[in-house]
């Protein structure tokens, strides 16, 4: 990362979010290692100036006070990541871990910019990309995607990115007729079965994105850090029935089958 990188992407945010709101202030200080609670305000700040994104984040959500922990704050920046990843097109490429450690600076910004444009754009269907992200709609496939007439840089930088997500969604269409069909009383509030598998493929060796992904499904086992970085078999156990409890995807019957063909595999 170059620091005339950095200051672009910092000059590109200020551009952007400073002709919404008057408050919080974007200086070049605090956009070169943005703070949760400065991401925040800037999601409320536009959400009152412009109405966006009306009625995705919960009340709770949007009281800050409430956002003190790490696994809140991360929860709370993976749906900004996702809801603005379904406007433009494409996943943005930063992780919420990343953003509250202060790792990915112009990938933050990337992010803010592009919530700052969308957020900015009247012939934008808004309260469709809402209802559609709060729907389990999946990134590539949202069919009022965002065009960019105005900055061609930001464009020509992600087409490939898009491509590729456009890609991801007409293979994973393709092979939804081979997934399990699920059905959505049992889920409750939880994802849907696509938007799980997106999650899961996204899943790698980061804590703190394991801690994201089963916040919103399991309150106990508590998946703490040093849980996760060393986890004991009970503890992975517990966390199995859980999740069979909580999604009824009938874990037993799925243990069966593998036990199962292990056998015959081996006969």
């Amino acid at each position: 990362m170059s620091s005339t990188e950095l200051e672009d992407a910092i000059s590109t945010s200020q551009k952007i979010l400073q002709g919404i709101f008057p408050k919080p202030k974007c200086s070049s200080k605090l956009l070169a290692k943005p703070p949760f609670r400065f991401i925040h305000d800037i999601v409320t700040s536009t959400l009152e100036n412009t109405g966006f994104p009306d009625q995705y984040f919960s009340p709770p959500e949007l009281d800050s006070t409430n956002l003190k922990d790490k696994e809140s704050k991360l929860f709370f920046l993976e749906k900004l990541i996702r809801l603005v990843s379904v406007c433009v097109g494409f996943h943005i490429d930063t992780r919420p871990s990343k953003i509250v450690a202060g790792l990915e600076p112009i990938n933050t910004n990337l992010l803010l910019a592009e919530f700052g444009r969308v957020a900015s754009m009247d012939d934008f269907d808004h309260d469709a990309a809402v209802k559609y992200c709060l729907n389990d709609g999946k990134v590539g496939q949202f069919p009022h995607i965002l065009t960019n007439e105005n900055n061609q840089e930001t464009t020509l930088m992600h087409t490939e990115k898009s491509t590729d997500a456009r890609t991801d969604a007409k293979e994973g269409s393709s092979e939804s007729k081979d997934e399990p069909d699920v059905d959505a009383e049992n889920f409750n509030d939880l994802k849907h079965w696509a938007d799980i598998k997106w999650q899961i493929e996204q899943c790698n060796s980061d804590v703190s994105r394991t801690q994201a992904l089963l916040h919103d499904v399991i309150s106990k086992p508590k998946c703490t850090e040093k849980l996760l970085r060393k986890p004991p078999f009970r503890f992975i156990h517990d966390v199995a029935m859980a999740l069979n409890k909580a999604t009824s995807l009938n874990l037993q019957e799925i243990f069966r089958y593998v036990i199962v063909g292990a056998i015959n595999g081996n006969e």
